[in-house]
C-alpha cells in the first residue's frame, strides 16, 4: 500500500507545471466525459482542484512506472478518463507503453454510486465503520437490489440465490435476502470484527432495550462493548422527570423545548 502524498507533497507547483501540466492541452482535458458532464450542468460546474486532479492522477501512473515497474492501472469506469491520460503522460515522457483496465461502477437503483465519497458510506475497517453500521447497511438494501449484491459479494451458490430471489418475492418482510447479505459482507471482515458483527446485529432484540441493555447485558449473550456500541448508535429524546406524570400531546411533546435531543433522529428512552 502506497500513499501518493509521499511523492506529490514534495512536488513544488511551479515543477509540476513545467513537468507534467505542459504536456496536455486545455481542449485535451475537456473533452473528458467526467469533465464535460461536469460543464454542461450549469447547477454543478466543476472547480479547479477538481478539474486539475487528472494531471496528478497521470502523474500517479508515470511515478508508479518508473519506480515499480507498473504498466497496468485499474479503476472504476469513471477514471477511465484519468487513466489514460496517465498512459498519455507515460508515452511522451518516457516513450513506454502502458494500459488501462477499467470495470463498470457499482450503483444503486436511482443511479447513484457506492463509494467513500457519498453520504451513508461504509468501510470494511471496523474503526470507521462499527459492526452494527456495517451489518444494518445491507440489511436495509431494497428488494430489487438485493439478488444483484448478493450474486457481486456473496460466495452462494446459484440455486442458494435463486431460493432467496424466491423468498424476496413471497416474503419481502422476511428480509431474507438482506440478512444473508449481510452476514456475507461483515464475513469479510478480520475475526474480531466479525464477533462483534454477530454480537451487535445478529441478536437484533438489544436495539429494543429494557433493564438488560440499560445493566450492559441483553438477550442471545450480548454483553458489554457490543451492547454498549449500539445503545450509542440508536436515536433517543429525554424529557424532564417533572413532566412524566403528565398528559403530553406526541406533536407538541416533539416540538417542547423540553424534549432534549441526545441522538441522530426519533427514538424514545
Amino acid at each position: 500500500m502506497l500513499d501518493n502524498s509521499e511523492w506529490l507533497c514534495a512536488y513544488g507547483f511551479i515543477d509540476f507545471l513545467r513537468d507534467v501540466g505542459k504536456h496536455f492541452t486545455v481542449n485535451q482535458m475537456t473533452a473528458k466525459e467526467s469533465v464535460r458532464s461536469r460543464l454542461e450542468r450549469p447547477d454543478q460546474g466543476i472547480s479547479y482542484t477538481e478539474f486539475s486532479y487528472m494531471l496528478l492522477q497521470a502523474y500517479d501512473y508515470l511515478y508508479l512506472h518508473d519506480a515499480y515497474g507498473c504498466r497496468v492501472q485499474l479503476g472504476g469506469s469513471d477514471q477511465w478518463g484519468n487513466i489514460t491520460m496517465g498512459l498519455e503522460l507515460i508515452r511522451k515522457v518516457r516513450g513506454s507503453e502502458a494500459f488501462a483496465l477499467t470495470y463498470p461502477l457499482l450503483l444503486r437503483a436511482d443511479g447513484t454510486k457506492y463509494g467513500k465519497s457519498e453520504s451513508g458510506a461504509v468501510w470494511l475497517d471496523a474503526t470507521k465503520s462499527s459492526p452494527y453500521e456495517m451489518y444494518q447497511f445491507f440489511v436495509r438494501t431494497p428488494d430489487d437490489e438485493v439478488g444483484r449484491l448478493l450474486r457481486y459479494f456473496t460466495f452462494l451458490s446459484h440455486e442458494e440465490i435463486e431460493a432467496l430471489d424466491v423468498e424476496v418475492v413471497e416474503r419481502p418482510g422476511h428480509r431474507r435476502a438482506q440478512q444473508a447479505l449481510a452476514r456475507a459482507v461483515c464475513a469479510l471482515r478480520p475475526r474480531r470484527g466479525r464477533d462483534r458483527t454477530r454480537h451487535c446485529c445478529l441478536r437484533s432484540p438489544v436495539l429494543r432495550g429494557g433493564r438488560q441493555a440499560r445493566r450492559g447485558t441483553a438477550p442471545g449473550g450480548v454483553r458489554g462493548r457490543a451492547v454498549v456500541e449500539v445503545r450509542a448508535l440508536v436515536p433517543r429524546f429525554r424529557r424532564v422527570r417533572a413532566r412524566r406524570s403528565a398528559r403530553v400531546d406526541g406533536p407538541c411533546f416533539l416540538e417542547d423545548s423540553s424534549a432534549h435531543r441526545c441522538g441522530p433522529k426519533a427514538a424514545c428512552t
